[in-house]
């Protein structure tokens, strides 16, 4: 799998020179830049990544205001899910971590523990799947050009280090049922149960082949509790 199309689940794609909060930060470590700035940038986007709708979080226009994460190709659609409402313990990605609660210190001190020892480890004994585990994808195929993105379900540690590393190719697992077509947005269950209009539905569907360059940021940071 090619590094360059894959894409964290907030639209940050790997591989494009483009600000990805994982990513940036492990080729900040791979460059020597000093810890302390490489570590308050990060925390910086956390603290200030906040958005209240989906169309925010990925940086584009929506007819309306949809719930965070709920994607238009998924089973289960909960419009009424709120991120901000989150108990701090239950977040499970810290780029999401939007509980109007703050951010624990200690999950922001972990999160660099794993970016660390995923740059370190495969720094020292290259990328090791059939051991540690393999990345898994979801894969949108845009069917009237050819093109894929893969949404990294599991993964984005590693790919974020070997991308650091200059890797270009990576082995992944994909199951058979995480293929979404583009051309099959009027069966989407979002689209289906008319929670998306088919236009905004593909408006999301195409940001991760774009990358999320315009996401919003409040006015009024998350503490760090």
């Amino acid at each position: 799998m090619q590094i360059c199309k894959c894409v964290h689940f907030a639209g940050f794609r790997y591989g494009h020179n483009e600000y990805n909060p994982y990513e940036t930060y492990i080729i900040e470590l791979h460059n020597g830049i000093d810890e302390k700035e490489r570590k308050e940038k990060f925390i910086q986007f956390l603290r200030y990544y906040r958005p209240n709708t989906f169309g925010e979080a990925l940086g584009i226009k929506l007819s309306k205001d949809y719930a965070l994460w709920q994607y238009p190709w998924e089973f289960k659609i909960n419009p009424e899910f709120n991120g901000h409402d989150m108990n701090v313990h239950l977040i499970p990605d810290i780029i999401t971590h939007f509980s109007s609660a703050g951010i624990p210190h200690n999950m922001v001190d972990q999160e660099f523990a794993a970016l660390d020892a995923a740059y370190y480890s495969i720094s020292h004994r290259g990328y090791l799947p059939e051991k540690f585990g393999y990345a898994e994808l979801l894969q949108l195929h845009n069917d009237s050009n050819g093109t894929n993105a893969y949404i990294l379900r599991d993964g984005n540690h590693r790919i974020s280090a070997l991308s650091a590393l200059g890797y270009k190719e990576f082995s992944a697992h994909q199951h058979k049922r995480d293929l979404v077509y583009r051309s099959e947005v009027m069966k989407w269950n979002g689209v289906k149960q008319g929670y998306f209009t088919p236009e905004d539905a593909l408006k999301i569907f195409d940001l991760y082949f774009t990358g999320n360059k315009s996401y919003k940021l409040t006015n009024i940071p998350a503490k760090l509790v």
